[in-house]
């Protein structure tokens, strides 16, 4: 990829950006690209989005970068994971309490806030203790791969979780032998959105709960779009940092051989017309449109409803802690 920016014209940074042709594949190359960007991010952007990862992480993580590879500790600074057993290069951490239905919670996050905190975080691991009347698996990428290579990884799930299980269907193997014979019910949100509903199918799932989350492993969808569709072949690098930038990046890299039966959530509940999929956005939640746009709502098994703001809204995009303050998740695996 090729990258311009459409004001700073006076900078090395960018100017080094800019003059190269970059191979993702490369680890490398990635990380030299990421560790370029973030030093973008801190002269550039971050003073004004210190609320997002401040400066001070940003720069962490250029000096530290290194470490991700140490990481060996759990995030259990709430005690979420005391009742738990950790599996997988704590990548997965459980509860099997002999129920005939099974959570199966998949968290995304972020390798830099990762790092700068030094722990491995499963931002849904609440739900362990929480849904007693479930067996419950809390499930993240291995982040160490992040050291490897840092634009790619993590996999939004469509590489699996770390390189022995390093697919949906091989993930989805390990859960059922994990704890078997029981009904799944699947939730993810953002980033592992679309993957989700493929682990979902290798798991023959009942129910799917997708929140303000990717829809479909199709890059196109991405890139067609107006906000970012490059100019005389070159990408806009102020888009590295958006979501679905970054999604589209791994659909290029990991989704080139996937049926046409798992390509989207539509042709997903199309195979599975016994599968309940459930998609719930915030109203105000503009960045994840493109994908929203792709459902197929006439289809049986796909329901999807928005969110206003309310006194538990965190923001526009993460809804997750606003549907579990509220007990809308509650009321879901009731």
């Amino acid at each position: 990829m090729k990258f311009y920016h459409p004001t700073v014209t006076d900078c090395s940074i960018v100017d080094y950006i800019t003059s190269k042709d970059w191979s993702f594949a490369n680890s490398k190359q990635a990380i030299d690209f990421y560790t370029e960007m973030n030093k973008f991010n801190i002269k550039h952007i971050a003073p004004d989005y210190q609320n997002q990862i401040p400066t001070t992480h940003r720069q962490y993580c250029i000096d530290n970068f290194d470490k991700l590879q140490d990481i060996d500790c759990i995030n259990t600074h709430l005690h979420e994971h005391d009742n738990a057993i950790q599996d997988q290069n704590l990548a997965v951490s459980y509860i099997d309490r002999g129920k005939p239905k099974t959570i199966v919670a998949v968290s995304g996050g972020s390798w830099l806030l990762q790092l700068t905190r030094n722990s491995i975080e499963h931002q849904l691991s609440w739900m362990l203790d929480h849904y007693t009347d479930y067996n419950v698996i809390s499930i993240v990428d291995d982040v160490r791969r992040s050291h490897r290579n840092p634009v790619l990884y993590d996999s939004c799930m469509y590489k699996g979780i770390n390189d022995y299980l390093d697919s949906p269907e091989k993930l989805a193997n390990y859960i059922k032998q994990l704890i078997p014979n029981t009904e799944y019910n699947v939730i993810a949100d953002c980033k592992n959105g679309h993957s989700s509903c493929m682990l979902a199918y290798h798991l023959n799932a009942t129910r799917v709960l997708v929140l303000s989350g990717t829809t479909t492993c199709d890059p196109t969808v991405v890139f067609n779009d107006p906000f970012y569709a490059p100019v005389n072949d070159r990408h806009n690098m102020l888009n590295f940092f958006q979501s679905p930038f970054e999604v589209a990046l791994r659909n290029i890299a990991f989704c080139k051989y996937i049926p046409d039966k798992l390509v989207s959530i539509n042709s997903i509940a199309t195979a599975m017309p016994s599968t309940e999929f459930t998609y719930v956005f915030h109203v105000n939640d503009t960045g994840f449109k493109l994908y929203r746009d792709e459902l197929d709502t006439s289809l049986p098994n796909i329901n999807m409803r928005g969110i206003k703001s309310s006194p538990y809204t965190f923001g526009n995009h993460y809804i997750t802690l606003e549907l579990r303050k509220s007990g809308q998740l509650d009321l879901y695996f009731s």
